[in-house]
């Protein structure tokens, strides 16, 4: 996605990475609200639009990924939820 090794389940994506950070794409309110007390965050956005429901966080270094797997894992989980509701 946007030419960013991208990650995802039954087709939906949960995640991408991008040189600067890494892009959740189905965390929920109280997810993105722990997010943001860890971490410097803010939506995503492209040149031509920001799509409100993702958010991007910067990485400056390796050590700040060991503590955002469990967002990373919580994105996972939420899109395999939604997609059991349509199976």
């Amino acid at each position: 996605m946007f030419g960013c090794p991208c990650y995802r389940v039954d087709k939906k994506f949960f995640t991408f990475l991008m040189i600067e950070g890494i892009v959740f794409t189905k965390l929920n309110k109280h997810q993105k609200s722990e997010l943001k007390k860890i971490y410097a965050t803010r939506t995503f956005r492209t040149e031509k639009s920001t799509i409100t429901k993702w958010i991007k966080v910067s990485l400056k270094n390796l050590n700040g990924f060991i503590p955002i797997y469990k967002f990373l894992r919580q994105s996972y989980k939420n899109t395999r939820k939604e997609n059991s509701n349509f199976g």
